[in-house]
Order: structure tokens, then sequence, then C-alpha cells
């Protein structure tokens, strides 16, 4: 039953990409996260999963499409850098990480 609830969260979510903020595991509970209109999502969620236990609606402070858009932002300027965010070029481990 955990899949069902997580493919049909997942599923919704997708459906609404511009507030789907998505989903996560907390202990033996699926959270998916809205960055906006909570209680129509919760209702929408209640009809399509008729009485499933094991999820909730949370706020979410950006889209799934932001956290990707800044993910890919990230790995862009560390593509071109080449360089570790954790090191400055005087240590050895940024050697081997550029490398």
């Amino acid at each position: 039953m955990a899949m069902y609830v997580q493919d049909e969260l997942e599923r919704y979510g997708q459906s609404v990409p511009d507030q789907f903020g998505g989903l996560y595991m907390d202990e033996s509970t699926f959270v998916a996260l809205f960055t906006t209109d909570l209680d129509r999502h919760r209702a929408a969620l209640r009809d399509r999963l008729s009485g499933q236990r094991g999820w909730r609606v949370q706020r979410g402070d950006r889209t799934w499409q932001e956290v990707e858009r800044a993910n890919a932002a990230v790995q862009h300027i560390l593509w071109d850098t080449r360089q570790h965010p954790t090191c400055t070029p005087s240590e050895s481990a940024c050697a081997s990480a550029s490398s």
C-alpha cells in the first residue's frame, strides 16, 4: 500500500508543478510539499487516496522546479570552475577534486 500512496502523491504533485515542492518520508509518513493552497491539495489527495493512511500535506518554501533549477545552476558553476566547494586552491583535496 505504501507504494500506491507514494505513486498517487507523486502523480498528483506532477499535475500541479507550479505548487508542488516534492515528497519525502518522515518515519512512516509520506509528506507532500506544496507552496500554496494546502487545503485544496489536501482535499484533492484525500479524494484520490480514499481512506489511505500514512501521508500528510505540508507547506514547502519552493517548488520542485525551483529546486531543480537551483541544483542545475550550482552544478553548472562547479563544472565550469572545476573546483570543489569546500576547498581553497591551496588545499591538497582541491587538487584531487578538480582532476
